[in-house]
């Protein structure tokens, strides 16, 4: 009972209001998710360019029996069986 009596003595001395802070702190926590968003857009529309970027200069090769290719032994070295 004390401690509340302490607690409501000191906000009448101070003017305490709580529904400012509250506000206020509604009002940072919004700014936060905003600037995440744009965060989380900004990282996907650099993905989707980089992606597209990549996806253009992509060559486009195919083997065909009778094509000379050079391999290094060192390359297959981890497979066990048949090539």
């Amino acid at each position: 009972m004390e401690l509340e009596h302490r607690a409501y003595w000191a906000m009448q001395t101070f003017n305490f209001d709580l529904k400012v802070p509250c506000e206020k702190r509604m009002l940072q926590i919004n700014e936060m998710d905003e600037f995440r968003n744009d965060a989380y857009e900004s990282a996907w529309i650099y993905k989707d360019k980089t992606k597209r970027w990549h996806d253009k200069h992509i060559l486009k090769r195919s083997l065909k029996w009778g094509n000379i290719f050079y391999y290094s032994i060192q390359d297959f070295e981890l497979f066990l069986g048949k090539l």
